[in-house]
């Protein structure tokens, strides 16, 4: 059936429209949140900022407004540069960028804070997309060096999930300890809970603490060095399927019990299981 152009845009966006509100209605249903605590918290990420800045742009038709949110921060060898973040509009991705280098996220969602934890390192919390029964929460710390934005943790802090008679919740919090780079500690606290009103046996509520080292040499944070020979599973955002990758070497990793991350070529990534495959998987949700 053809339909005049007016009448295709029209439907189009409020197609966004209603997935955009259905979207937020799931993210506040799992993560506590409402439109008020939403406004709160948007004034909360520009109170450290040095500048914000509103960017105009044309869709369909139609004129959309985002932010540049920008913060100072002290680079590794003493200098000031500036860290800008902006999510533009219908492309599913966030971006942080230096006026020398950029990162970028996707099937990104909302940031939820953003908090200069020392002069030189930056926290960012942001919500990835998430599924109809899941809600997700990432924090990663980022540096500047050189002119380069490094990422010197990224982790999973919050999951949320619902499924027949039962919820769970994943949750982490991290704090910084140390006052330089050659005294760095990041104490990490989880809790780890499953309801379940069918099989009352698998139901627990586990507390957990961890200490992770910080690499001088890498500027991360890490709990050991693995070694590592075997084919993974990676998520390839350019082509949105995955590919066999070969890996071989001894490489960082951040180990929160059945959680693990791996620092390879300058990239963190989870190490999980290909849904599709079964095969062990590495996914990054930032990539350069």
């Amino acid at each position: 059936m053809y339909l005049p152009k007016p009448i295709a845009i029209f439907l189009l966006l409020l197609t966004f429209c209603l997935f955009y509100n259905n979207a937020n209605a799931q993210l506040w249903r799992y993560l506590n949140d409402s439109p008020e605590k939403e406004k709160a918290a948007e004034l909360a990420i520009e109170r450290e900022a040095s500048s914000v800045k509103t960017v105009s742009m044309i869709a369909y038709s139609d004129t959309l407004h985002y932010k540049v949110i920008t913060y100072d921060i002290q680079t590794l060898d003493g200098l000031v540069d500036k860290i800008s973040m902006y999510y533009t509009p219908f492309s599913g991705q966030f971006t942080i960028k230096t006026a020398t280098d950029s990162l970028t996220i996707d099937d990104y969602s909302s940031t939820d804070s953003v908090h200069l934890v020392r002069k030189s390192l930056l926290e960012l919390i942001y919500t990835p997309r998430g599924g109809s029964d899941d809600g997700y929460q990432n924090t990663m710390i980022l540096y500047v060096d050189k002119g380069k934005i490094g990422i010197a943790l990224e982790i999973e802090t919050d999951h949320q999930f619902d499924f027949p008679n039962g919820w769970g919740e994943y949750y982490a919090t991290v704090k910084l300890a140390g006052e330089n780079r050659s005294s760095y500690k990041l104490l990490v606290k989880t809790n780890d809970r499953l309801v379940s009103k069918a099989k009352h046996a698998k139901n627990h509520n586990f507390n957990r603490s961890f200490v992770l080292n910080y690499d001088t040499k890498r500027n991360i944070f890490y709990s050991n060095l693995k070694l590592v020979n075997g084919w993974f599973d990676v998520y390839d955002y350019s082509d949105n399927k995955f590919k066999a990758n070969h890996f071989q070497g001894r490489y960082p990793l951040i180990k929160l019990k059945d959680r693990e991350y791996y620092y390879i070529k300058e990239t963190w990534y989870r190490a999980g299981k290909n849904i599709f495959t079964r095969k062990n998987s590495l996914v990054a949700d930032c990539i350069r």
